[in-house]
């Protein structure tokens, strides 16, 4: 099971840079708070 969800993590991070963008956002907006 372990082995399956981090290579699902990996096709979901290689897939959607947006997840890395999204988080970067977030982590933008939450600095500025």
């Amino acid at each position: 099971d372990s082995g399956k969800s981090t290579t699902t993590g990996h096709l979901i991070y290689q897939c959607g840079g947006i997840d890395k963008r999204t988080i970067e956002k977030f982590e933008k907006e939450a600095a500025e708070l």
